[in-house]
């Protein structure tokens, strides 16, 4: 128990979640992606997060709530994308894929990553150009690097940790993690799927 006269707010409702979440087991698909952020950081950055640090990270102060979420829901599989559409009826089954690559599954490592659709090779492009400048090796982005990019360590020369390029690295990647969601967004409901010139991006 806690002592009332000295519980806040903030405590309390911290309290509540870890409470909640112990309540529930978590899906699978949400342990995949957990894994996949845990090895894809420790293959590209010699660190692996704990589970605890990438729930944490989702609620990084440096991040927008919308690219907060955008996280969250990446890490639990949620969105109503690629194969999810095959729960709902026939007519329903032409959104599983990418109108702009062969039919291929869009989940969302195809958005971030491989669509061939104006707008996630621009951004990266440009991404990794600016991280070079700023001294931060680039790695071409993968589904695990993005799911973990708020949770990274970063060291100076002297092993201390680097949190000016921590700050740098995760508020790029993340934003543009929204960016190209936006826009595939916009593309996919608004535009009918008419994808966006490289000037427009």
């Amino acid at each position: 128990g806690a002592m009332l006269t000295g519980l806040t707010q903030s405590c309390a409702y911290k309290a509540l979640c870890e409470r909640s979440q112990l309540k529930h087991t978590k899906r699978p698909r949400t342990l995949e992606n957990i894994k996949l952020a845990k090895q894809g950081a420790k293959e590209s950055f010699g660190y692996m997060p704990s589970e605890q640090t990438l729930w944490k990270s989702v609620q990084h102060k440096d991040i927008d709530w919308n690219t907060r979420y955008l996280l969250w829901m990446s890490l639990h599989g949620a969105y109503c994308i690629g194969a999810k559409w095959l729960s709902f009826g026939p007519q329903y089954h032409d959104q599983v894929y990418c109108k702009h690559c062969n039919n291929v599954t869009e989940d969302m490592a195809h958005i971030m990553t491989e669509c061939s659709s104006p707008g996630q090779i621009e951004i990266w492009e440009l991404v990794g150009k600016l991280l070079e400048k700023h001294g931060i090796p680039w790695h071409p982005p993968s589904m695990a690097n993005l799911l973990a990019c708020a949770a990274l360590i970063f060291r100076a020369q002297n092993g201390n940790r680097d949190s000016g390029r921590e700050h740098f690295y995760c508020i790029i990647m993340s934003l543009s993690m929204q960016v190209i969601w936006n826009a595939r967004c916009e593309r996919v409901i608004q535009n009918n799927n008419s994808p966006f010139s490289p000037v427009q991006i």
